[in-house]
């Protein structure tokens, strides 16, 4: 089963990735006016340049140096916050999927639901986590 698929499919995914997809075009165009401003200042900087002292261009570089720091983790701050949102709008579609799937699972007595090369769901019989753990501790 294609759980992506599935997800983007179903009205309150649909809803939640609208709705991520408008909060994080918002804070994007945010992180692209403030890389601007800074390509705008880094240009500015670069004419003066040759007008400084050593010393005030070791301060204006390293001035930039911050500026890019900060940006950059202002981006990271951003990837971070969208990845919460993204888990935070998406698990309560996900875990009514899933009980779907375990409905459908048991009504067709299927033995092991698989996607895209991983086990979804199997039959709880199915699963030898017991046996392998005697078999670790035997050989201890």
């Amino acid at each position: 089963v294609d759980l992506r698929r599935a997800f983007t499919e179903t009205k309150e995914g649909k809803g939640a990735l609208d709705k991520l997809k408008k909060e994080f075009d918002k804070r994007q165009a945010d992180l692209d006016r403030r890389q601007q401003d800074l390509l705008k200042w880094k240009e500015e900087l670069m004419e003066r340049l040759k007008l400084m002292t050593p010393e005030t261009r070791q301060e204006k570089q390293a001035e930039f140096q911050q500026r890019m720091q900060s940006l950059m983790e202002h981006y990271q701050k951003l990837q971070d916050e969208m990845s919460k949102r993204e888990e935070k709008l998406s698990k309560p579609v996900i875990e009514k999927l899933e009980k779907a799937l375990l409905k459908i699972a048991e009504e067709e007595k299927f033995d092991v639901i698989l996607h895209k090369g991983a086990v979804v769901w199997a039959r709880a019989a199915l699963d030898f986590a017991d046996q392998l753990v005697r078999r670790y501790e035997r050989t201890k």
